[in-house]
């Protein structure tokens, strides 16, 4: 057994299979919606469930400033609706959040999320605003393999 496995490692082979596809997959569902170097880093872990899209993202303050009035504003293109409005938050330094947010699909058509961050700076005049990169759905999220017999499918 042992050498059985040094070999499957040592040729890059996966023993139990799934574990390691499952995670791998699992990364890609993540978006980075802004910069590294940005004042507030964001990015997006999406789960798809048929007619209903998860979106969960991760907000961090990487200024030294407290954040108020932190809002994640998205919105929506094709049959996509966003369900809910995510409230604001305070922000502290070096603080993170996370924002969870649900989107319904009318059918499965290729969409776009996009939106930005909106924060308040105490003795700042404006607000500032951190432009989010979109996020892309595509029809291949909504297809899960499945099986049929022959009479079945005809």
């Amino acid at each position: 057994m042992f050498e059985t496995s040094l070999s499957q490692a040592l040729a890059g082979g996966r023993i139990g299979g799934s574990e390691t596809g499952a995670s791998t997959n699992k990364l890609n569902k993540f978006t980075q919606l802004t910069d590294l170097s940005d004042q507030v880093y964001a990015e997006a872990y999406l789960h798809v469930n048929q007619y209903d899209i998860v979106l969960d993202v991760l907000i961090v303050n990487q200024t030294n400033d407290t954040l108020q009035n932190c809002t994640l504003e998205l919105a929506t293109l094709g049959d996509l609706k966003l369900v809910e409005k995510p409230q604001p938050v305070v922000l502290v330094t070096r603080d993170f959040y996370n924002f969870k947010s649900n989107v319904k699909v009318a059918s499965t058509e290729n969409g776009i999320i996009f939106g930005n961050i909106v924060y308040d700076v105490t003795g700042a005049a404006f607000n500032n605003v951190v432009v989010l990169n979109d996020i892309h759905i595509d029809i291949m999220d909504y297809i899960i393999p499945a099986t049929c017999s022959d009479t079945e499918f005809r």
